[in-house]
């Protein structure tokens, strides 16, 4: 019978559904939903720790994943309402700090729903600073997006738009050469990941991110050269790879972003999404 801390380089058949479960226990007691990342969670690759669960007799009690993106780790943290006020919530989230700088990060934050008054007082006793906050929207529209009049034309990047996908991350992600490389590569591979573009004169400039998902469309990695903004780009791509992708079937999309960027705000809005929950970010140093 499992007890205590049991750190993990990836979840079981029997551990992911675990963790769903208490997921789904720890949003009907607090009435919010929770950040986790299921793509990431059941698509490890060994080699680094990443998991860290909790166990009281035998009983999944608490569970923090360490997601990394680039240099950058997040984590957050689950605990079953029965067994709170435990030092459950420190203990798995200590594993996770523990791990994160070995495993490359230099930075981590720690993430929990910006309603959760119990996540703001962890963070509080924590001593972590907020960084920033982010809106999670989902589209709220019942047809797709009309794409505007234009001379741009979109389709899905190929692996000769790599050097493209590299140069416009880095000038508007403010991330490092080899962190863009490694999302473009990732875009590039296959599988959940695709990358779409928009061209003028068969010349890319922007980019827009998805990934397929069992729960359906996330939206991310949206960029436009800096010489094209204001002129419609980001609205048309946006656009257009929404209907391109309700034309494969999907009909769930979602994307984050930042609550002080009203540009973007209003963008999302103008095609349909909606916030429905806010996340704050508490940086957490690592030395």
């Amino acid at each position: 019978m499992q007890q205590g801390l049991i750190a993990k380089e990836s979840l079981s058949d029997t551990e992911l559904p675990a963790v769903r479960e208490l997921a789904a226990v720890c949003e009907a007691h607090d009435g919010h939903g929770v950040k986790l990342n299921w793509r990431m969670m059941a698509g490890r690759q060994s080699g680094q720790v990443s998991d860290f669960c909790w166990y009281e007799s035998g009983q999944l009690a608490g569970y923090a994943p360490l997601d990394r993106f680039g240099p950058s780790g997040e984590v957050t943290a689950l605990v079953h309402p029965d067994f709170r006020r435990r030092g459950i919530g420190r203990a798995v989230t200590a594993a996770a700090h523990r791990a994160a700088q070995p495993s490359g990060c230099t930075e981590l934050l720690l993430v929990n729903v910006r309603t959760s008054a119990t996540g703001r007082a962890f963070a509080a006793a924590l001593g972590h600073p907020l960084d920033f906050s982010e809106y999670h929207l989902e589209w709220a529209a019942i047809v797709p997006p009309s794409v505007p009049d234009s001379l741009l034309q979109f389709r899905q990047a190929t692996l000769s738009d790599l050097p493209f996908l590299i140069r416009i991350a880095a000038l508007s992600f403010d991330i490092l050469e080899d962190e863009a490389r490694r999302l473009g590569e990732g875009e590039l591979r296959g599988g959940g990941a695709r990358a779409y573009l928009a061209e003028r004169d068969g010349r890319p400039i922007g980019r827009l991110s998805a990934l397929i998902e069992d729960e359906g469309v996330y939206l991310r990695s949206f960029g436009v050269l800096p010489e094209e903004r204001g002129r419609g780009v980001g609205r048309a791509l946006l656009a257009a790879t929404i209907a391109r992708l309700w034309n494969e079937g999907w009909r769930e999309f979602a994307l984050d972003v930042v609550t002080n960027n009203s540009n973007a705000l209003s963008l999302y809005r103008s095609v349909g999404f909606r916030e429905v929950l806010a996340y704050n970010y508490y940086r957490w140093p690592l030395w």
